[in-house]
C-alpha cells in the first residue's frame, strides 16, 4: 500500500524526469575517461547545464538531477523512495563509478550524494541525524571512528540539496554550477580534518549529540559551508574572510 501511495503521490518527484537525468548520466559516463579519477563535480556541472536548458521549474529539474545522481553514484535504495526509475536496459548498464569521487575519495562521494538525496526525502532535518548516527556507530570499538571529514561531506550534501531545490536559489545555483564544474564550488577543503576519533574522545570533548558544545560546532560547520561559491548565490554574509576553511571550526584539542 505504501508503494502504491508513493507511486501515485510522487512525493519525491517525477520518476519519468529522474529517468531522463539517469539516462544523461549513463551517456556522460560512456564518454568519460576511465583511466583517471573524475570528480563528481564534473557530473553535477553537466547535469545542471542540461537542467538550465529545460523549460521546466528549476527546483524540480534540480531535484530530479540530484535523485538520479543518488541512484547512479549512491545506492539503488534511493530509487525505492521514488518509485520505478530504471528500465530493463538501464539495469543492464554497468555503472562506471569506481573512478568517481570527491577530494579523490569514493567514500566522500557517497556521503555527499546520499545526504543530498536523503535531504530531499526528509525535508525535515532527519538527514542530519542519520549522518551523525552513522558517525557515532563508527566511533564504537572496532569502527573507523568519528570523522569530521565525513561529517563535512554529509553537511555539504544537505546544503547542496537545500540550495538546489529552494525556489529562491534553484535557478541561481543551477546557472553557477553549469558554468563551474570544479568541486571546490560546492565541496569544502577537507585536508587535515581529524578522523578516527574514538567514542571516548568524542564523549570527553562533546558529551553527546545533544550537547550545546557539539551543536555549536555543527552550526559553525554549516556557516562555513555557506561561504562556498555555489552557496553564496543567495547573498549570504561571509563567515570568514577568504571563505570556508573548516579546519578553523574544529576544536584545537582535537587537531593534535
Amino acid at each position: 500500500r505504501l508503494g502504491a501511495f508513493r507511486d501515485e503521490a510522487r512525493v519525491m518527484g517525477d520518476p519519468d524526469l529522474v529517468r531522463d537525468y539517469y539516462r544523461h548520466i549513463m551517456a556522460i559516463s560512456e564518454q568519460t575517461s576511465r583511466e583517471e579519477s573524475v570528480s563528481l563535480g564534473f557530473y553535477i556541472g553537466r547535469l545542471f547545464e542540461i537542467a538550465r536548458n529545460q523549460e521546466g521549474d528549476a527546483a524540480l529539474e534540480n531535484r530530479a538531477a540530484i535523485l538520479a545522481l543518488g541512484i547512479y553514484f549512491g545506492s539503488w535504495r534511493v530509487e525505492q523512495m521514488i518509485g520505478p526509475v530504471r528500465t530493463k536496459e538501464m539495469l543492464r548498464h554497468h555503472r562506471l563509478i569506481s573512478h568517481v569521487g570527491l577530494s579523490g575519495r569514493r567514500d566522500l562521494r557517497l556521503h555527499f550524494i546520499l545526504s543530498a538525496a536523503l535531504e530531499i526525502a526528509s525535508e525535515s532535518g532527519v538527514t542530519h541525524a542519520a549522518g551523525e548516527f552513522k558517525e557515532l556507530l563508527d566511533a564504537e570499538e572496532g569502527g573507523s571512528g568519528f570523522s569530521f571529514v565525513d561529517l563535512a561531506a554529509d553537511r555539504a550534501g544537505v546544503r547542496f540539496a537545500e540550495m538546489a531545490t529552494d525556489q529562491a536559489t534553484a535557478e541561481k545555483i543551477q546557472h553557477h554550477l553549469a558554468e563551474n564544474y570544479s568541486e571546490d564550488q560546492f565541496f569544502p577543503e577537507i585536508k587535515n580534518l581529524p578522523e578516527g576519533l574514538s567514542k571516548r574522545v568524542f564523549e570527553d570533548h562533546f558529551g553527546d549529540l545533544e550537547s550545546e558544545r557539539y551543536l555549536a560546532l555543527v552550526r559553525d560547520v554549516d556557516a562555513c559551508l555557506s561561504q562556498l561559491p555555489a552557496y553564496t548565490v543567495g547573498g549570504v554574509v561571509p563567515f570568514r574572510a577568504g571563505g570556508c576553511d573548516i579546519i578553523y571550526v574544529v576544536p584545537e584539542a582535537l587537531l593534535s
